[in-house]
């Protein structure tokens, strides 16, 4: 970082990130860990690291086991810092995220609407619609999430009746 000239203040938040994730994590990426298991072991243990995080969000409560399998296989973990932009408004939707712990702030052309915690899923919003992200969302703490790609996400609601019908939903109460 020094050779290349790295501001101070973006090092010290990269050394901030891995000391967060040395602490929560003691070094080991999970899922990187079962890649070379075989995939219904692979499945199980997933779902296993994942039960507190499926049980916090509303979407995955009711969802059949079949769903929940095939979601945990898609998402990827995330960790978020305390300032961190995980979306900025005007930014195309290429993701939707899932917040396992921590809090973040909702803002609209930089005043706050919303904050949400453990189990909110946010930025399917211009998923549903095919829009720019119409908020930013930022880190107010230390956080976890899991980050649900673009295409995964249609396959999920094509696949998922119950899933599509709940993003729906969540679609229409944000949007009145």
């Amino acid at each position: 970082m020094i050779s290349q000239n790295i501001p101070k203040d973006l090092q010290e938040r990269e050394k901030d990130y891995y000391s967060y994730l040395w602490t929560k994590q003691k070094g080991v990426d999970k899922t990187t860990a079962l890649d070379g298991i075989p995939g219904g072991l692979s499945q199980e243990i997933r779902l296993f690291l994942n039960k507190d995080m499926l049980s916090k969000v509303h979407i995955f409560k009711s969802a059949e086991e079949l769903f929940l399998r095939e979601a945990v296989r898609l998402m990827k973990p995330q960790v978020f810092l305390p300032g961190e932009f995980i979306i900025r408004q005007g930014e195309f939707a290429d993701c939707m995220y899932f917040l396992a712990a921590g809090e973040v702030l909702v803002q609209i052309n930089g005043t706050e609407v919303a904050r949400l915690g453990a189990g909110s899923t946010f930025g399917e919003m211009a998923l549903v619609t095919n829009q720019y992200r119409n908020a930013s969302v930022i880190a107010l703490n230390y956080g976890t999430g899991y980050r649900l790609e673009k295409d995964d996400f249609y396959v999920l609601r094509t696949r998922y009746p119950e899933f599509d019908r709940q993003v729906e939903e969540i679609t229409k109460e944000r949007t009145t």
